[in-house]
């Protein structure tokens, strides 16, 4: 009788049956274990889907307030960025309309002072300048922050240009010529102003023919 590694070698007989129960029994088990697996995973499916939901629903509600509060700060800044771009426009609406007044009024004043028939007389007292046209006597007086004209001596005084802080007429010699010169100084809207609204017109009256 041969001998195995551990001591005594089955005969093929023995052998043969120990391997087909061995087998036997193998394949018993991987039956089972097939026939349960179906359920097995199924049941380790359904508790790591459960695992999941339960995780995602909490990270989802984070998720949910940290969105809301990055949306709550960004409607917060663009809301305080669209009211100061409209506030910005109003105030550049108003200048754009101030300065085209006050350019529209320098220029009627210019066109008065060249149709004198002699040179306008200043009265400093009541900051009232006196000019003399052929058909009468046209005035300009600064008071109230405002200025006013009048076309005639016992014509009502009308309210040209308003929101003034100054303005100052005055005449000056250039290059032997007597001209006019008249500053506006408009009040700021808002404070402090990065641009002083001045503005200077200069007009000379048109030389009379002589007789």
């Amino acid at each position: 009788m041969k001998t195995s590694f551990y001591g005594v070698r089955p005969s093929s007989g023995v052998a043969n049956s120990t391997c087909n129960n061995t087998l036997r029994t193998t394949r018993t088990f991987f039956s089972r274990r097939e026939l349960l697996w179906p359920w097995t995973a199924t049941l380790h499916i359904v508790k790591t889907r459960t695992h999941l939901h339960t995780h995602r629903s909490g990270a989802t509600l984070i998720e949910c307030l940290v969105y809301i509060g990055v949306m709550t700060t960004i409607l917060a800044v663009a809301s305080i960025a669209f009211y100061r771009c409209f506030d910005h426009m109003r105030a550049l609406r108003r200048n754009a309309d101030d300065i085209t007044r006050v350019l529209h009024i320098g220029e009627l004043w210019r066109t008065d002072v060249r149709l004198a028939v002699r040179q306008p007389t200043l009265d400093e007292a009541n900051q009232t300048l006196h000019i003399q046209h052929k058909n009468g006597v046209v005035d300009y007086r600064f008071g109230e922050n405002q200025i006013l004209r009048r076309t005639a001596a016992d014509a009502p005084w009308t309210s040209i240009l308003t929101n003034l802080n100054q303005s100052q007429m005055k005449q000056e010699a250039q290059h032997n010529i007597a001209a006019w010169r008249w500053e506006i100084e408009l009040r700021p809207l808002r404070k402090p102003a990065r641009v002083q609204p001045l503005f200077t017109f200069t007009a000379v009256p048109e030389p009379q023919p002589t007789p």
